[in-house]
C-alpha cells in the first residue's frame, strides 16, 4: 500500500506542467514546499493518533486481564 501511495504522490507531481516563467517556477517551488510540509505534518499527526490508539488498546487489555483475575479469586 505504501507503494501505491509513494507511486501516486509521483505520478500527481508529474501531472503538473513544465513552468516556462520564473513566476510559474517560483509558483511550482512554493507549492512543492507547502506539500511537503503538509504531508509531513498529516504524516506526524498520524503517527501521534496510532501511538494514542494503541496505548489506550494496551490499556484495555491490561485492565480487562486484570478484571478476569479479580474474578477468579
Amino acid at each position: 500500500m505504501s507503494w501505491l501511495f509513494d507511486d501516486l504522490r509521483a505520478f500527481a507531481a508529474d501531472l503538473i506542467s513544465v513552468p516556462d516563467t520564473a513566476e510559474e517556477k517560483a509558483l511550482l517551488k512554493k507549492w512543492k514546499i507547502d506539500r511537503k510540509v503538509l504531508e509531513k505534518k498529516l504524516q506526524d499527526e498520524h503517527a501521534v493518533k496510532v501511538r494514542e490508539e494503541r496505548a489506550a488498546s494496551k490499556l484495555a487489555l491490561k485492565t480487562e486481564k486484570s478484571v478476569d483475575v479479580e474474578m477468579k479469586c
